[in-house]
């Protein structure tokens, strides 16, 4: 998967966000900041990210990949294939 696809993908995982109405507010919020750190990483095309910031970064995707699959299906899939397209590119 491309940085592009990936922000293709991000984009997609924002207008589920927006569409879907059983999300918490503090659910959309961490979301939020999660893609926002992943656009950001990506849009900066910095492959110099330490160790202790991409694992941190991976470690808040998986937290919150957990928490949607159960709940939001379509959001847990999109988080699923962000993860793996992250971890294609070695973030």
């Amino acid at each position: 998967m491309t940085r592009d696809e990936l922000l293709e993908l991000l984009k997609s995982l924002h207008h589920e966000l927006t569409v879907a109405d059983n999300v918490d507010d503090e659910t959309k919020t961490a979301l939020q900041t999660v893609t926002d750190d992943i656009e950001r990483v990506l849009a900066s095309d910095e492959a110099a990210e330490t160790d202790g910031q991409q694992k941190s970064l991976s470690e808040q995707l998986r937290e919150t990949v957990i928490e949607f699959e159960v709940r939001h299906p379509v959001i847990g899939g999109l988080l699923e294939r962000v993860t793996d397209g992250l971890a294609n590119l070695g973030i």
